[in-house]
């Protein structure tokens, strides 16, 4: 049988930043805290200029403890990991269970998973679109800052003039690892919109007047959520196995969904910066007309994502976009 233990977490070099208690409900209870060093005095820098590399974020998440099991059923484990046959689900914004209790401890159990967040870095891609059997290639960015106690992520891609895409998420770290304020979207000519993660009321709400969602723990929008992969395989590189699923809320500018993204493994990929071995992952389409996504992450850059790419579940070699690293940072 597979179990998850939660235990404090073992002392990590560079010394993590000090990191605050969540808002919504307290799943830092399930793990040890972090030692707090210093407060970071440098107040988060607008997008574009350049910030000192901050101090790796480290935060436990969950112990992991695999062994053989004969059940078949899902299991949930102190609300903080989840176990199927032969597929690990690392379950980041779950609720504790009525009933459920963690497993005891024994000689073999691992240290808690962690979060290493990256140093702050820009990325160049090449953006490659395809809709309605016409191709378009544009210049992407992706760029990513934090002073410890908040972040700001960007993404972007034009075509000479013309925004094919832009996302922008900007919010604090806390205990268990991104916590989003704010996440924005615009596409060509249309207007922004964007979702506000109010954890003072634990909902996520919507400029476009949808209906809101409740804010789970660990909530991520669509463009964080890149950040958390590459923080949680920057902490665990060896200890994640290919199959397993990682499950967590994301949001977008309308509606609130729990996400299955499963880790497919290692693979060396050739990008127009040149090979890269990296861990691909993929959330796959979950209803008609939906949208697969796949993200490369490199160890090399951090775990930072060096492809993305959403296609159409019906046509995906006739209606995708693509990101691709173009030149190494």
């Amino acid at each position: 049988m597979r179990t998850l233990q939660a235990q404090a977490a073992p002392q990590m070099q560079p010394q993590p930043v000090s990191l605050a208690k969540p808002e919504v409900s307290p799943v830092a209870s399930l793990v040890s805290p972090v030692a707090a060093p210093a407060a970071a005095t440098e107040p988060l820098a607008a997008l574009g200029e350049t910030l000192p590399a901050a101090d790796a974020v480290v935060a436990p998440v969950a112990a992991l403890e695999v062994q053989n099991s004969s059940q078949n059923e899902l299991q949930t484990i102190a609300g903080v990991a989840q176990l199927a046959t032969r597929t690990a689900v690392i379950s980041l914004s779950s609720e504790p269970e009525t009933g459920t209790t963690t497993s005891a401890a024994s000689a073999d159990s691992q240290s808690p998973l962690q979060l290493q967040l990256p140093s702050n870095i820009r990325l160049q891609f090449v953006a490659t679109t395809r809709q309605r059997g016409q191709a378009r290639e544009g210049r992407g960015q992706l760029i990513w800052q934090s002073d410890g106690k908040e972040y700001s992520l960007k993404i972007e891609a034009t075509l000479l003039l013309i925004t094919l895409l832009e996302w922008s998420s900007v919010g604090k770290i806390s205990e268990v690892g991104l916590a989003p304020e704010r996440f924005s979207e615009r596409r060509g000519f249309r207007s922004e919109q964007a979702a506000h993660f109010r954890s003072e009321l634990g909902k996520i709400q919507f400029s476009n007047n949808k209906p809101e969602a409740a804010l789970e723990v660990g909530a991520q929008d669509r463009l964080s959520v890149m950040l958390l992969l590459a923080s949680l395989f920057a902490g665990n590189p060896e200890r994640i196995e290919a199959g397993s699923i990682i499950r967590v809320q994301v949001a977008n500018t309308d509606l609130a969904e729990t996400w299955d993204i499963r880790f497919d493994g290692q693979e060396e990929i050739l990008l127009p910066s040149g090979l890269m071995k990296t861990y691909k992952l993929t959330r796959n389409a979950r209803r008609e007309f939906d949208r697969k996504l796949e993200i490369w992450l490199a160890p090399s850059l951090g775990f930072m994502p060096v492809r993305i790419l959403q296609s159409s579940s019906i046509s995906p070699g006739e209606d995708f976009f693509d990101l691709k690293l173009s030149s190494l940072p």
